[in-house]
This record gives C-alpha cells, sequence and structure tokens, in this order.
C-alpha cells in the first residue's frame, strides 16, 4: 500500500493545476454480462467497464472478491487499452484481486473497458459470485481518481453460475466454396461443394441446412437428403457436395446459404451468391460465347472463366496464361537455383531461363533495395519508398509519383491518401490470427504481422455502404480471394492460407460498386518465420527434429504452461494473446535451455533456440579441446544471458517501480525525487556496459546521435534499442553518453531502431518528413533498416520530442527551491557521513558512507543542472534595480514550441544552455509590462542569457 500512496502522491502533484477546473461528477464501475452461466472447466470472460458521467479520471484502481476457492478454481486480472500502463499492486491479501491502470494524461467517457475478469471453476451448479469492493474507509478499495478526487460513487458485481458444457465458443466455418461468390459462368449442371470446419468442439453434422435458391424457388438440403453427401476426414472437418436434381437456369442468380452448429451451439449463418450476371453483362458480345466466359475449365488448371488468371476480360478467347507449356508451368527447377515455377522470382518478370514465355509475361513482387548511407559511416539497405518502386501498392489504379495522389515525392513510402469522401477506409477492416482466434491489429504504416503457412482472415465492415455493390476482393501478391457475407457478424470475410515464406507482402481490400466506381484500402502483410531450435557445435548449426518447446507465460509473479508443441522439421512457432512469456525447450541429449522473460507484442512467438549437446567435462575419453570449447560456449551463454537480462521487460518495469523505493531507504529524502527510475537503470546500464564498445572489432567511422528537436541539444542517457523486425526482438542496446551519442554493429538482416528518454517521445512529430535538421543529416523517424554486410555500423541522427507544458508560477518555483534544498541537505548528510565514521569506524558506518558518496556522485551526474557560463540580467527600466522571481520562458521560434521555463533568482540572473537554433525568450512579473526577445544562436552549448529592462505597469 506504501506503493500505492506515493504513486497517488505523485500524480496529485502532476494534476494540481488541473484540479481547479474539474467539476465534481460521479463515476460507476460493473461487470458485463453481470450474471449468466459460465462453462465448468472453461474460461469465463467479464468484462469490468466504467461510466465515468462527465468526470475525467487518470488512475483507476479495481479490488476485487470472488468466492473462487477450490484447487480447480481461479480468477485472475487481464489489463485493457483504456489507460497507458497497468500494474498488480503489492502485498494483496488472499482473497482478492487488484489491477491499477494510469495515465498522464487523462481519460473519460462511458461503457469504457478497464480490463476482464478471468473466472474458472470445475465445480457444476456452484454460484460463483464476484463482488467490487468499494468502501471510502478501507485503503484497499475501488477508485476512479483524478488529481485528488475520486469520482468514484456506485459499484455492482455479478453471479453466475457453473454448467456443463464444451469450452468451444468459435462457430464453425465454411471454406473452399465451390462456385466462388459471385462467379458469373458457373456450370449450370456443376455441383455445389465445400468445407466445414470447426477446430474445438467439432462439428455437429445433423444441424446441418443447405437452401438453393434460384428465380424466387428455393431447395433445402439436409444431411439424409439424397442430392447431399459429405465426407468426414474426422469429427472436426466435413467436405460437403450437393447435385442438384435439375441444372441451374442459366445467366440467373443463383443463391446459396450454409447453416450449421458446432458440438458447442455456437452456429454459423453464410451466404454467398453466384451466376448473377447475363451474358450481355459479361460483355459476350451477343450469342459469341468465348474460353472466358463458357463456364468451361478451358487449360485444365481447375480455375473456370474469370476466375482464371489467363482471362483478362469475358471477351478473351484464351483461358490459357502463356499459350502453352513453359519453364513457369512445368514443375521443374530449370534454373536451378531451388525454386520452382511460380515461386521462383525469375517466373514473375521472366521465364526462368531468361527468355518471355509466349503469351506474356508474369508479374512477382520483389523487393528491390538501394544502398544509403543512414548517417556518416554507415553502409546499410533501405526497400526503395512505395512511391517509386514501379507498383501500384494501394490498388487505386495509380503508380508513383506524382500519378498517384497520395505521394507527395518520390521518397514517400505510402502511396495510399484516404479519400475525403471515402465510405470504406482503414477502420472498417479487422485482421485474424489462428483460424480467427485472435483479432490483430495494424501498426504503423498498416502493417499487419501475421504467421507464414498459417491462417489468416480479412473482414470487412459494410454498415456505410449504402449504395449497391458487385464485390468485395482481397487482392494480395499470391492470390485474389473473393469475401463472403457472414450473417452472424453482419461483415463480408475471407479466410486464407499465408505462403511459407516470410517477409513483407503488399495487400488491399477492393470494392466493386455496380456503378463501375471502385474503392481500395490497403495494408501490408508482414509475414513472419516460425522460430528455430538447432543443435550447436561449434562452428556448425543443423535443425532439431525431436523434443518439445514449452511455452509459459508470466502472471502474478510466476509462470504458468500455457502451451507446448512438437519440434517438427527443426521449427515452432505459438499464436498467443499479447504478455510475458518464456520458451523451454527440452531435447534428449541436450541441455535443456529456458529463455529469459521475453514481451509478446504482436501476438506471435518465435524464439530462436540454439541448443548445445551435453558433454561430460569429467569424462577422460572426452577430447580436450571438446572440453575447452564447451567451457568457452558455456561462458558466451552466461554473457549473453545478462545482456539479455538487461532488457527483460519484466526487470524494466520493476526498474520503474521499485528503485526509488529502494533508494530511499539507503540515502535521504532530499535527493530521491531527483533521480527517476529509467533514468537511474540507463545510467547504470552505460556505466557497466558500454565501455565494451572499446574493444569493438571494427574502428569507428561515426556516431549516431539522438537529440532534442527543439533546442538540437544532444541527450545523454537515453535507452536506444535496436531490433529485429522479423522476430521483433531486441538485438543490442545502448544508452547515449554525456554527448548525446551511441552506434550498433549489425549482421545481415531487417531492423529499426526505438528510443526511450524520459519527458520524450519517439518517433518526432515535429520533423516529419525532414531528412536534415541544421547540423544533423539523414536523420530517422522509425523506418526499417535492412543490412547486408556483417559488422555493418548503424548510427542515424535521430530527433525526439520534448513533453513540455505551461508550469505555473509557484510550480517553477517549488521545483528551483527544492532543487536547491536537495543540493544542500545531501552535502550535509556526506558531512554527517564522514563524521560517523571518524568517530565509530566500522563496516556500517563506512558502508553508509561509501552508499552515500555513491549517490551523490550519481545525483551529480544525471540530475544536479549544470551550471551557465555567463548569465542574462533582468532589471527595472526606471531605477536598473535587479528583479529576482521573473518568469523566463525560452521558446522554440521555428516550432512555436516552450522548450523550458525558469525564476531570475535574487540577482536578476537566469540563462539557459542551449545549441544552434532560433529562439525567443518571454519575460513575465506581477507589477511589470510582459516583454520579449528573439534570440539565434550560432555556437555549439552556447548560453541564452540576453539582458532585458521591463517596464513597471502604470498604476490606475
Amino acid at each position: 500500500m506504501i506503493f500505492i500512496r506515493v504513486l497517488f502522491s505523485s500524480l496529485l502533484s502532476l494534476g494540481l493545476v488541473a484540479l481547479l477546473s474539474v467539476p465534481a461528477h460521479a463515476a460507476r464501475i460493473y461487470l458485463e454480462p453481470a450474471g449468466g452461466t459460465m462453462i465448468a472447466g472453461c474460461t469465463k470472460t467479464v468484462l469490468v467497464r466504467i461510466d465515468h458521467n462527465g468526470s475525467q479520471s487518470n488512475t483507476t484502481q479495481v479490488y476485487v472478491s470472488d468466492n473462487l476457492t477450490g484447487a480447480n478454481e481461479s480468477a485472475s486480472f487481464v489489463r485493457g487499452t483504456l489507460y497507458s500502463d497497468y500494474f498488480v499492486p503489492p502485498n494483496i491479501p488472499t482473497g482478492l484481486d487488484a489491477l491499477v491502470g494510469y495515465t498522464f494524461s487523462t481519460v473519460s467517457g462511458n461503457a469504457q473497458t478497464f480490463g476482464q475478469l478471468r473466472l474458472r471453476s470445475n465445480t457444476i451448479n456452484k454460484n460463483v459470485s464476484v463482488n467490487i469492493e468499494y468502501d471510502e474507509d478501507d485503503d484497499l478499495t475501488s477508485k476512479v481518481y483524478n488529481s485528488g478526487v475520486n469520482y468514484l460513487t456506485e459499484v455492482s458485481g455479478g453471479s453466475y453460475t457453473v454448467v456443463d458444457g464444451f469450452c468451444d465458443t468459435i462457430q464453425p466455418n465454411v471454406i473452399n466454396t465451390i462456385p466462388l461468390a459471385n462467379e458469373p459462368n458457373h456450370p449450370v449442371a456443376g455441383d455445389i461443394t465445400f468445407d466445414i470446419t470447426d477446430n474445438d468442439s467439432g462439428v455437429a453434422i445433423d444441424t446441418l441446412q443447405v437452401t438453393v435458391t434460384q428465380a424466387g424457388n428455393s431447395v433445402v438440403y439436409t444431411e439424409v437428403s439424397d442430392q447431399l453427401t459429405f465426407t468426414e476426414f474426422n469429427t472436426l472437418d466435413y467436405r460437403i457436395r450437393i447435385n442438384p436434381d435439375q441444372p441451374f437456369i442459366p445467366q440467373t442468380l443463383v443463391t446459396i446459404t450454409v447453416q450449421v452448429a458446432d458440438r458447442a451451439g455456437n452456429v454459423r449463418t453464410m451466404s454467398w451468391s453466384f451466376n448473377g450476371l447475363t451474358c450481355e453483362a459479361l460483355g459476350c458480345g451477343g450469342a459469341t460465347i468465348t474460353q472466358c466466359n463458357d463456364g468451361e475449365d478451358n487449360d485444365g488448371d481447375g480455375l473456370v472463366d474469370m476466375a482464371d488468371s489467363g482471362c483478362t476480360s469475358p471477351g478473351d478467347n484464351n483461358e490459357f496464361t502463356v499459350g502453352s507449356v513453359n519453364q513457369c508451368n512445368d514443375g521443374l527447377d530449370n534454373d536451378g537455383d531451388g525454386s520452382i515455377d511460380s515461386a521462383d522470382a525469375g517466373c514473375r518478370s521472366e521465364s526462368e531461363s531468361g527468355t518471355t514465355p509466349p503469351g506474356g509475361t508474369i508479374t512477382e513482387f520483389v523487393t528491390t533495395t538501394i544502398t544509403t548511407t543512414v548517417s556518416s559511416g554507415t553502409n546499410s539497405e533501405v526497400a526503395i519508398p512505395d512511391c517509386r518502386d514501379g507498383r501500384d501498392n494501394d490498388g487505386d489504379g495509380n503508380i508513383d509519383f506524382p500519378d498517384d495522389t497520395g505521394c507527395t515525392s518520390p521518397n514517400d513510402d505510402d502511396e495510399y491518401e484516404q479519400p475525403i469522401d471515402a465510405i470504406v477506409d482503414s477502420a472498417d477492416l479487422f485482421y485474424f490470427l489462428a483460424n480467427r482466434t485472435i483479432e490483430v491489429q495494424a501498426g504503423p504504416n498498416r502493417i499487419v504481422q501475421a504467421l507464414i503457412s498459417n491462417s489468416f482472415g480479412v473482414d470487412v465492415r459494410i454498415d456505410d455502404i449504402t449504395i449497391p455493390f458487385d464485390s468485395i476482393e482481397l487482392h494480395t501478391e499470391f492470390g485474389i480471394y473473393p469475401l463472403l457475407f457472414d450473417n452472424s457478424t453482419g461483415r463480408y470475410r475471407t479466410d486464407i492460407t499465408l505462403p511459407g515464406t516470410a517477409g513483407f507482402s503488399d495487400a488491399f481490400v477492393r470494392v466493386t460498386y455496380q456503378d463501375g466506381t471502385i474503392e481500395s484500402v490497403p495494408f501490408r502483410l508482414n509475414m513472419l518465420p516460425f522460430g528455430t531450435v538447432t543443435s550447436y557445435a561449434v562452428d556448425d548449426t543443423t535443425p532439431i527434429n525431436e523434443g518439445t518447446v514449452r511455452l509459459e507465460v508470466f502472471e502474478n509473479d510466476a509462470f504458468r504452461v500455457v502451451d507446448q508443441m512438437l519440434i517438427q522439421n527443426g521449427r515452432y512457432a505459438f499464436l498467443v494473446p499479447n504478455g510475458t512469456y518464456r520458451v523451454v525447450t527440452e531435447v534428449p541429449g541436450y541441455r535443456a535451455d529456458s529463455s529469459v522473460r521475453f514481451r509478446v507484442t504482436n501476438h506471435i512467438v518465435n524464439y530462436n533456440v540454439a541448443l548445445r549437446p551435453e558433454i561430460q567435462l569429467l569424462d577422460p575419453e572426452v577430447p580436450l579441446e571438446e572440453k575447452i570449447a564447451y567451457a568457452a560456449a558455456s561462458i558466451s551463454e552466461q554473457v549473453s544471458t545478462v545482456q539479455e537480462l538487461l532488457n527483460d521487460p519484466v526487470v524494466e518495469d520493476r526498474a520503474r517501480q521499485t528503485v526509488a523505493p529502494i533508494a530511499a531507504a539507503v540515502t535521504t529524502a532530499a535527493i530521491l525525487p531527483a533521480l527517476s527510475a529509467l533514468g537511474l537503470l540507463n545510467y547504470f546500464r552505460f556505466l557497466f556496459l558500454q565501455p565494451l564498445l572499446l574493444f569493438g572489432r571494427k574502428k569507428r567511422k561515426g556516431w549516431g546521435y539522438v537529440y532534442n528537436t527543439l533546442t538540437r541539444k544532444p541527450l545523454d542517457l537515453a535507452q536506444v534499442r535496436l531490433i529485429d523486425s522479423v522476430t521483433n526482438r531486441v538485438v543490442q542496446s545502448r544508452v547515449t553518453d554525456m554527448n548525446g551519442r551511441y552506434i550498433f554493429f549489425a549482421d545481415p538482416g531487417t531492423y529499426r531502431i526505438e528510443v526511450a528518454k524520459e519527458q520524450f517521445v519517439f518517433p518526432t512529430t515535429l520533423l516529419v518528413g525532414e531528412r536534415e535538421d541544421g547540423p544533423y543529416l539523414d536523420i530517422y523517424h522509425g523506418e526499417p533498416i535492412r543490412v547486408t554486410e556483417e559488422h555493418t555500423v548503424i548510427a542515424a541522427n535521430i530527433p525526439v520530442d520534448p513533453v513540455t507544458a505551461e508550469k505555473t508560477p509557484r510550480r517553477i518555483y517549488v521545483e528551483k527551491i527544492t532543487r536547491t534544498l536537495q543540493s544542500w541537505l545531501s552535502a550535509i548528510g556526506v558531512l554527517a557521513g564522514v563524521a560517523a565514521a571518524l568517530i565509530s569506524p566500522s563496516a556500517l558506518t563506512i558502508g553508509l558512507l561509501v552508499v552515500q558518496l555513491v549517490v551523490l556522485g550519481i545525483f551529480a551526474a544525471i540530475a544536479k543542472p549544470k551550471k551557465p557560463k555567463n548569465w542574462g540580467i533582468v532589471y527595472d527600466a526606471t531605477n536598473k534595480k535587479r528583479l529576482d522571481r521573473v518568469i523566463v520562458r525560452l521558446f522554440s521560434k521555428r516550432f512555436d514550441k516552450l522548450v523550458t521555463s525558469d525564476f531570475t533568482d535574487a540577482k536578476g540572473r537566469y540563462a539557459f544552455l542551449v545549441n544552434p537554433n532560433e529562439y525567443y525568450v518571454t519575460y513575465q512579473k506581477t507589477g511589470y509590462v510582459d516583454d520579449r526577445k528573439d534570440v539565434n544562436i550560432q555556437k555549439e552549448s552556447d548560453v541564452v542569457s540576453e539582458s532585458i529592462a521591463l517596464r513597471p505597469k502604470q498604476k490606475e
């Protein structure tokens, strides 16, 4: 509870100004649903909701009690997205679950999700009761909190009955439909086929009902109908075939509606149509029938008419893609590069032998790269921007700058510009992994991460579409897929299996309206590879094809097994909810491997594992060189483990939450407020790890700089991380030195850089699209960096934006006085420690003195402001008397942003240390006329020290 009180005290001080303007309101916390049933042995998810009712909050804490006390019963909190950070309070008594969410801004609104309660019980007929604790006189009480005020006035819990049943809550899928949705020329005597799958409880085939409607007449087929047959592969997968008694009417719409349930009672209803276009609408030209509108598979590739890639239009009389068999469709590896036909990069532009296949070319997207200098001394590769790659990335029919209006320049990496009158946009697209058990969000630049060779689903919300449309399709570089209407969700959807090759791939959803207009909403697939499990023996790595990989989630300060799989072909991967995990690998004959904790933010776990065979060091039959290599490798692994632990997300979270209380126990409260947890952690990282750079194998050619966008001053103790874009893991981590410098050495791969510094934001929003900023060239905004050579230097110049806010005069004054008191009290504490060590020399007194000196040194290094070389003077224009406590604020002239604030001291002095840029300074004091002065700084690390005379206000 001490920690929670410290947290709320900090939030109180940060929100002091807002308190003066916040009206009295009431907030409510409740559960949704508040009642119903929960299936025995299954997880019941209950939303914890907040109604702010006009108020705002920057912190909410929820305490919940329940009667789940049995051996097979549990309750746990899962964080929501309402706040920027969440944590479980320490020292919670048994019988309570608690979660705290907070942000340094404010949130408001009703029916907002604070988090989820996950309830579980195996006791059938038990009544599970859940209560939200609320007692204003109790420390362990729920609160909706803002700036020292608790707005919570009402809570309501829930009650649930445990019943027998299946845990499955997902409807079965209807896939592989033939004919396809909107297919124009399906043979009128052709069969209807589709697959039904359900990966949990299994398909209840006796519930199947298929309705086929044409020209107002409907025929219903069930499992007992003679015209309906099915093949049961297992209880999870069925192949359905319908052979109607009568042929369909040509060029007349046929609608198929499938309704089927799984064994858990989840019902799927799905409809699609075909043969809805007349010959005239298809452009047949009267009675002329061509290969591309005759309803036949003329080239024998399994595709009919416009579904065949060889058809360019319904009037095309050649369904063959290339006219005859050639090297790109003969099933042979003609050029010996290990790839066959469409999988061969040469078959997308030329034949495998280099000659153009008859009938035209087959194109394939290949990422083109150029070499660019990110900063002095680097030689890394980045992908050619979308706006000059020669491709229609957003599917709007226009290519590159200046033809595509979404391109602002040839270097723009995004062709898409949402039309002002767009009906369908990115917010209408939804993405799913793991057979739709996981919904994922598109990240920056609309990148969606998925796993190769696995299912990928796309939904399109059509609520805003009010005009008739013909089709909705998913266009990818490996195929075009129609989206079918799903009655259960009211959306159009498709599910595909991704190819087995990792990398980026452009895609877009296209809506074709009946008036001929189209809308395309693009996104980019980042298809990630499986994790590998290899055997490491000196200089060789070979796949391991036995053993198990176990995934454990870190919750409530402990690991819990959530999944396990056998290693197949040296590969594994898990698709999971985001959270903190570790991977444990066990293979007979090898040392078991347990990874450090890592945070999953993209739902994919593909941690690469290298196992070392067990060697008995005392066995005399083992050669000495093998023992030496084994021991050296073990030491190297331990060093790597220590480096990984520094990037352990839980360690970082604990550092932020507990470094300050620990420091308070061993030093004075005077120094503690000036030391932030993240700054202290970065200081130790720099102090102990940065000297290792002196032993690098390559000569330094240049450094990267992290600097303040407004002042252009380099920033020390900023954490800079190099992240593998494929696995999303931290490869290297640096802390900038006193000159804001860092450097990475990277092996071939694709990376991105992230920067963390308290009170600063990355990437910059002030310099979007800029490549140069005064002395800093090739500035970095978060784009991918591709490295093609070993030990390549990566050293980009990275601007970060300061988080600044206007402070009240009282707050500026209090902060200045507090910092002065900190210096005086810390010096007095050291003197007291020296006196104690001299009077009673012992391990305890000497040890405490050493601790005080170390803390004082850290304070001087990372918290104590540097003294300026000269000062500006503010004085009275009438009598030349120096004025104290004048509010002096420094602004960036270029961005019109506040940089910093200060008071003049008793001698009327002030100063700001900055780098070259244009600024202006404002001066404000009660009884005097406000004034302003423009300043142009030309030198590095110069001082803004302009003297100025303020005029007294005329008395009324």
